[in-house]
This record gives C-alpha cells, structure tokens and sequence, in this order.
C-alpha cells in the first residue's frame, strides 16, 4: 500500500507541509503504531548451526525487526534475558536481542536444530510502502 493512501487523512491537517515531512511523519506513526499493536507479526523458522549463537531471521522488504517474543524449540518456551547468560555450550534455553534484528540464544547451540520465533516488525524509515494489511488502520494511523 502506498504512502499516498495515508495523504489524503494528513493534508486538511497541514496544508503547507512539504510532502516528504508529511511521509517521514506517516513513516514514525505507523512505526509506534506496530510496536504498541503488535499488529505487523509473523511466526519464522530459525534453524540454528552448531557453534553459533547469534541469528539475523528473515524479514519481509521494507520493513526492520523491532522485538522478537515468544521463542521456542520444539514445544519448549525460551526464556528472555536481558544480559548475556554464561558462555557454555549446549541445548539453548534463553534468548536476548542485544542488537535490532538479532536474535542471541544461550548457551551457544552444540546441534543443528530450529526454533520457531515470533517475530515483530516495523517500517523501515526509508519505506516506500506498507503491508496491504494496514488498511485497515488508516484511521488510527
């Protein structure tokens, strides 16, 4: 869905602001919007490799991952951390995101397995376009 969807709510408000101002603007709304919603989501597979703890998940175009939330291997639920936990290696049981659109998971994996992770995502800031599905949202965008 194009920006220029959005315009036509925004322009009655400010007339004579340039329309690149009035898309940044579009942009950081619809990017608090699907951070406090968690209306722009999806489940994706992670498979993890021996010796490797951090993991970058796939991401649909135009867009940047904001959190990851309940992550689990097999039917276990991964425990979120907010600081590094040890340094062994094993079957992980923990997970953080020290940096935007990485997924850690402690202790470091010692066999290749996959984890299902509930991903949550955003526009990226130089986006063009948003998901169709936001159509619905206009209104409270």
């Amino acid at each position: 869905m194009n920006l220029e969807t959005f315009y036509s709510f925004i322009k009655p408000e400010a007339l004579t602001c340039p329309e690149p101002i009035v898309y940044q603007a579009l942009i950081a709304a619809a990017d608090e919007f699907c951070e406090g919603s968690l209306a722009w989501r999806s489940n994706v597979s992670v498979v993890l490799l021996d010796g490797v703890s951090d993991y970058e998940p796939s991401k649909p175009s135009d867009s940047y991952i904001i959190s990851f939330r309940n992550v689990f291997r097999g039917s276990t639920p991964l425990t979120a951390v907010s600081q590094t936990v040890g340094s062994e290696d094993g079957a992980p049981w923990c997970y953080s995101s020290p940096e935007f659109g990485v997924l850690t998971v402690y202790p470091t994996p010692i066999d290749a397995e996959t984890l299902v992770v509930d991903v949550i995502y955003g526009p990226d800031p130089a986006a063009t376009t948003l998901p169709d599905f936001m159509r619905r949202y206009v209104s409270v965008i």
